[in-house]
């Protein structure tokens, strides 16, 4: 099982809040470790504004906690409107099969 895993995926090496951490990505699946990366250095901006916000404290697990918090929720509105904007065309090819049934 060990060298299936071995050949299914590579590691990488990823810095987060000045911690280096390891994460193994899928090797067929070409923008995981482009989004890993991404990912880690959204946070580090993230945490970067916080610490500039906040006169450069050093409580980096705090920071942590606070980027983590403002990703998500921007990513659950981004969410929202995701599906609110998937909802609306939605709504007008109903409204579009309705008119063609009407005619």
């Amino acid at each position: 099982m060990g060298n299936k895993l071995k050949n299914k995926e590579f590691q990488i090496n990823v810095d987060v809040a000045g911690r280096i951490f390891k994460i193994f990505v899928d090797r067929d699946n070409e923008e995981e470790e482009e989004f890993t990366r991404l990912s880690a250095k959204k946070i580090n901006e993230e945490i970067e504004k916080l610490r500039e916000e906040y006169n450069n404290s050093t409580d980096s697990y705090n920071f942590l906690a606070m980027a983590s918090l403002n990703i998500v929720k921007k990513l659950l509105a981004e969410q929202r409107n995701n599906n609110h904007e998937s909802f609306i065309e939605d709504v007008k090819d109903l409204n579009e099969e309705i008119k063609d049934i009407i005619e």
